[in-house]
């Protein structure tokens, strides 16, 4: 869900190509208010709202590829590909025209140039299944996997750390920042076999 022209609206993916996002108005009894152009080519994972040069953009990451097109207009940005390619899970913005995001089956994390559209930084990481990525502060992003989660100084391009779960054998596939009161800044991660863990950094 986000908010623009003092209106709120949400986005709905598909996950079948052949099917186009939606975009509606979030109001007691939505309406569709367009299906959003391009997307209807795209296996979707994950998708995150992006405005450059006074544009609303979709970032979808998809199978195969990060596809970007615009939400209120006939307009196709991009396709971000580089080879060897996989299934993009989740993605965050850096420095608003940055897209960091982790390969579901190639163990990098690649920073895209959205300006430019090439790869402006890549890293390999000691992992298998990378997940949800997400930024703890604009120096560090801390990705999901299996049986560990790795952090990740963008700023200098390497990998700080790897944290290995108490089950190696299950995947950390979500994950999300939260402030406790007695423990501060804390991740709670959900793992493949349903469970729920809690980590204090």
């Amino acid at each position: 869900m986000f908010n623009t022209f003092n209106n709120n609206y949400i986005l709905l993916s598909c996950y079948n190509n052949n099917e186009y996002s939606k975009l509606y108005d979030f109001k007691e009894n939505p309406n569709l208010i367009r299906n959003i152009y391009g997307t209807n080519e795209n296996e979707t994972y994950f998708m995150i709202p992006w405005f450059n040069n006074n544009k609303y953009y979709l970032i979808e990451c998809c199978n195969n590829k990060i596809s970007i097109n615009n939400l209120l207009e006939d307009e196709h940005y991009a396709n971000l590909i580089m080879e060897p390619e996989g299934k993009h899970f989740c993605g965050i913005l850096y420095k608003d025209n940055y897209l960091c995001v982790s390969d579901y089956c190639n163990q990098n994390i690649r920073i895209w140039d959205l300006i430019n559209k090439v790869i402006y930084r890549q890293i390999k990481y000691d992992a298998g299944q990378g997940f949800e990525i997400i930024s703890w502060n604009n120096t560090y992003s801390i990705l999901g996997a299996h049986g560990c989660l790795i952090i990740y100084n963008i700023e200098e391009n390497k990998i700080i750390k790897k944290i290995v779960s108490d089950v190696t054998s299950h995947s950390l596939t979500g994950i999300k920042k939260i402030k406790l009161t007695n423990l501060g800044e804390c991740l709670i991660c959900s793992d493949s076999s349903y469970g729920i863990k809690l980590y204090g950094l």
